[in-house]
């Protein structure tokens, strides 16, 4: 199916893994990740959050990567990290219609292993790459509330007074009844994990069509809280795709438990290099291919995780 799809384009210069990354500051930080992400096999499409002035990433990045002209203003907990990446996918897959693979990165990612590398593993694997649980989990701290209560995002970050408004309406539409969540499934089975993935580009085709059918949940996920730990993951796990499921190939540090994962340092490099390294966690075990969140440096600690690039472990698979 592939090869007639890129029928006379010579096979080194297919670009068949997408990499989507969302980002919204920092310009020299994403410059380090989409100069790891060059390869004849492989394409970047980049979503500048709107609230962030654009030229300074075009004029850093130049022609490396491609900037999705649909820019959102991205809101965490909200819808908005959703339509981001939908954005992504959709140019993406109209630019290169002869991708086979889709990957969800940040700006604070790093990749532990060549494009070529990664390709390879996903044609062994047949699998979609995405952390999913069913939903609600206690364990995940993942309550129902994220879907039966209404949530208008711009409010759980920033001091400004529609910030503070948006943080009262939402104590106020808490205390409203639940809403008719199971009503509006029509045949989903909800999920959730983890932000970051690699999916079929089949998946990410089937996903646009989802959403572009009028789906009568793509209300409910509009208007949840954390849709991104939520929506391709339900999606996903309720057979929008046949491809089996496995665990997701980021790895992040989360051990003090905060809001947000630890920054790399000299430490993790320790980690990493050691062979047995892989991903061991609630949603599985596999290799690991990308790392975050990197400093904002020089690019010295980006510059020695390149320098442990290697197959990764795949003993754990």
């Amino acid at each position: 199916m592939f090869s007639a799809r890129v029928r006379g384009r010579s096979s080194k210069d297919w670009h068949v893994i997408g990499y989507l990354i969302q980002a919204h500051a920092n310009p020299a930080q994403l410059l380090h990740l989409v100069e790891a992400l060059r390869s004849p096999v492989a394409r970047t499409w980049v979503h500048i959050d709107r609230k962030a002035p654009l030229t300074p990433f075009e004029t850093t990045i130049g022609a490396v990567a491609t900037f999705v002209e649909h820019r959102v203003d991205v809101h965490w907990g909200g819808w908005s990290q959703v339509q981001a990446t939908l954005n992504l996918m959709r140019r993406a897959l109209r630019d290169e219609p002869g991708l086979t693979h889709l990957a969800l990165l940040s700006g604070a990612d790093y990749p532990l292993s060549s494009p070529e590398t990664l390709l390879a593993y996903l044609q062994a694997s047949g699998q979609e790459h995405i952390d999913t649980a069913p939903f609600p989990s206690v364990e995940l701290k993942k309550p129902w509330s994220r879907i039966s209560k209404r949530f208008v995002e711009g409010g759980e970050r920033g001091g400004s007074g529609k910030a503070r408004a948006i943080r009262t309406l939402n104590r106020v539409l808490r205390l409203l009844p639940d809403r008719a969540v199971h009503r509006r499934l029509k045949g989903l089975t909800l999920h959730t994990g983890g932000s970051w993935w690699v999916i079929s580009a089949d998946a990410g085709r089937a996903i646009l069509d989802f959403v572009d059918s009028g789906h009568p949940s793509l209300g409910l996920f509009r208007s949840a809280r954390c849709p991104d730990e939520m929506f391709f993951q339900t999606l996903l796990s309720s057979g929008l795709t046949q491809r089996p499921i496995g665990c997701a190939l980021t790895w992040a540090d989360w051990s003090r438990r905060s809001a947000s994962p630890e920054v790399l340092n000299e430490t993790h490099l320790v980690l990493f290099a050691d062979p047995n390294f892989h991903l061991d966690g609630i949603h599985g075990t596999g290799p690991c291919f990308f790392v975050r969140k990197t400093p904002v440096d020089d690019g010295t600690l980006a510059a020695q995780l390149r320098k442990l690039w290697r197959k990764p472990n795949m003993t754990a698979t």
